[in-house]
């Protein structure tokens, strides 16, 4: 998992590695981004380095995670509507 801090971009900054610890099951509707879910997260370092000084994580900042939920390669991607179109026209009816 990779999570942001929201006041430094990522570009420029990086990105601080981490681990999802828990999530909750039910989605509750943010009246900004929709339906959301809350997660906990574990953060491998609790610090970023911005512009030569290590600027730690604190309370109230807020941050964005990308969560890597498995690989597939970009052919993959692409195929992958051919493949089940032509798996359901040769199926037996």
């Amino acid at each position: 998992m990779e999570v942001t801090l929201d006041t430094f971009p990522f570009q420029k900054y990086g990105t601080l590695p981490g681990k999802l610890l828990s999530i909750i099951p039910d989605a509750y509707d943010d009246p900004q981004l929709g339906p959301v879910y809350k997660i906990m997260v574990g953060l491998d370092q609790m610090s970023l380095v911005v512009d030569g000084q290590k600027m730690p994580v604190a309370p109230g900042m807020t941050v964005s995670t990308k969560i890597k939920t498995g690989k597939r390669r970009i052919i993959g991607f692409f195929l992958s509507p051919i493949v089940k179109y032509a798996k359901e026209s040769l199926a037996i009816r």
